[in-house]
């Protein structure tokens, strides 16, 4: 019987894809071969790291991966491969320093961060791109403006002393238990939507209950965040063949919050064609910069990816920390007695310049943004194609190499007894010693890229302490729980903290 027309073409489509796949395979062998006699210098923390990704994905999936690359830093130095052509970098000088501060690009892993189909400022890869974006944003994020801003302070005011202390002033006199990070994420949510969107125009997620329950949308969203940036592909092809590696909650919570986000853009779009007046707001400056280059359907999802960007940083970040100040500071009443000496200094309305000014609250603050990074990281970069030199090797070009936040910050040379959190450290610390600690404290990163927002975070979270304990106490409860995450976030355990509030005796 011959072979029909039909019967050929599919053996040789057959054909072709056996041998693409063989070459695919081949091709992955030689590169990883070379990649490993080309990093055969260098310690690997893992037998199997030159040659497989599958330790490293497992540790990240388990959330371990900065406790084992924190073991293997103390035993084999502060260079170490971690997969094949990937290594961990534990050192600042020649190392973090060059990656993060010397023009390495981000990669790969960094294009499914991407909202609306759009890329935003965290996501960008080409260092131009993200500078001509960056420049765009900055003058509402500069030090300058932040600590300065009539328009910080009344928004400040408003979410902290006319939403937040009369509900803890009724928390108080109810001796209620409270999941205080979940208020902590309500407050600096609408703290940082009337930053972005002007006040009248931000979220009520402190005193609506079904406003606040959108904060589950986020937590879902995060939890998705190993699949979406390490196995982005597989997370596709399950979602076509229907085969339910995530949740239809998770997956739907993306769009949810996009939704939620668009709603509040069109809100403070129409506002802004009403009044005709000009709008200090982030989103009005924005839109003012991107219209020239981006006019028409690119505009408005351009400006709102980093609506939502900002949405997602600005709130959860902060939130993380102050609940954990407020953890250690229901414990650690010595500690609490001196910050509340040093807050009696200030006046009924203190400016954000007094607030600064206090050293022992900077002290508290850099203590546990060191003890309870709330962004762990890492965030890889690749070398550039000329190669570098990283803590003494010669590295080539293409390879990714990125800093865990844990491992830097529990170094204990710079920071003895690590796992303590001890605000004395950064007051009886030499100049030299305060130096070296700065060095190493990476809560927002370093050099052109780190974190744009970190001014208007250390003024909300600042404002904030002040705000709550100059009229309260919190309380560790029996349900209280210290225990952190050590995923890409590291958050609260189930995102929850107990305490009690008490009025201040």
């Amino acid at each position: 019987m011959m072979p029909t027309s039909n019967s050929i073409t599919y053996q040789l489509v057959a054909w072709l894809a056996a041998v693409a796949v063989v070459c695919y395979l081949l091709n992955n062998i030689w590169n990883i071969t070379t990649q490993a006699s080309s990093l055969s210098a260098i310690p690997n923390a893992h037998f199997s790291a030159p040659y497989s990704r599958l330790w490293l994905l497992y540790l990240k999936a388990t959330e371990t991966e900065h406790h084992a690359r924190e073991r293997a830093h103390r035993r084999l130095g502060p260079i170490i491969q971690i997969a094949p052509k990937e290594l961990s970098v534990n050192c600042i000088e020649n190392g973090v320093k060059t990656i993060y501060s010397g023009g390495f690009e981000k990669g790969e892993w960094y294009k499914g961060f991407v909202n609306y189909g759009k890329s935003f400022l965290f996501g960008i890869g080409p260092n131009k791109l993200h500078a001509e974006r960056k420049r765009m944003l900055f003058p509402m994020f500069s030090n300058s403006y932040v600590q300065t801003s009539s328009e910080v302070t009344k928004i400040l005011d408003t979410i902290l002393l006319e939403r937040l202390i009369p509900q803890m002033k009724m928390w108080a006199l109810n001796q209620s238990v409270v999941d205080i990070h979940r208020e902590n994420k309500a407050a600096m949510m609408d703290i940082t939507t009337a930053y972005l969107f002007g006040l009248g125009n931000q979220t009520n997620f402190l005193l609506d209950p079904k406003e606040k329950n959108k904060l589950t949308l986020f937590e879902q969203a995060v939890s998705a965040l190993f699949w979406m940036t390490e196995l982005p592909t597989l997370v596709k092809l399950c979602y076509l063949l229907r085969i339910p590696l995530l949740s239809t909650e998770v997956l739907t919570s993306f769009q949810s919050i996009e939704t939620m986000v668009a709603e509040v853009c069109d809100r403070t779009k129409q506002s802004l064609l009403e009044t005709k007046k000009p709008h200090t707001s982030l989103y009005a400056q924005l839109q003012e910069k991107l219209e020239p280059t981006l006019a028409g359907p690119d505009l408005d999802p351009s400006v709102a990816a980093e609506m939502m960007d900002n949405i997602q940083a600005g709130h959860e970040g902060p939130a993380i920390t102050v609940t954990y100040v407020m953890c250690e500071l229901s414990r650690n009443f010595e500690v609490l007695s001196r910050l509340r000496l040093e807050l009696s200094s200030l006046d009924a309305h203190p400016t954000a310049q007094d607030i600064e000014s206090l050293p022992f609250l900077d002290a508290v603050l850099l203590e546990t943004l060191r003890r309870y990074p709330a962004a762990l990281g890492p965030f890889p970069r690749n070398v550039p194609l000329k190669g570098s030199n990283l803590g003494g090797f010669d590295i080539p070009g293409g390879t990714i190499v990125s800093a865990s936040i844990y491992c830097l910050h529990n170094n204990s040379a710079v920071f003895p007894n690590p796992e303590r959190w001890l605000p004395d450290r950064w007051i009886a610390a030499s100049a030299e010693q305060r130096k070296s600690m700065n060095k190493w404290l990476w809560a927002f990163g370093t050099g052109s890229r780190m974190c744009i927002g970190s001014h208007l975070a250390i003024r909300m979270m600042k404002t904030f302490i002040v705000a709550v304990y100059s009229e309260f106490d919190t309380v560790i409860v029996p349900e209280t729980s210290f225990k952190q995450t050590y995923g890409l976030i590291g958050a609260p355990v189930d995102n929850k903290v107990m305490l009690g509030i008490r009025k201040q005796m």
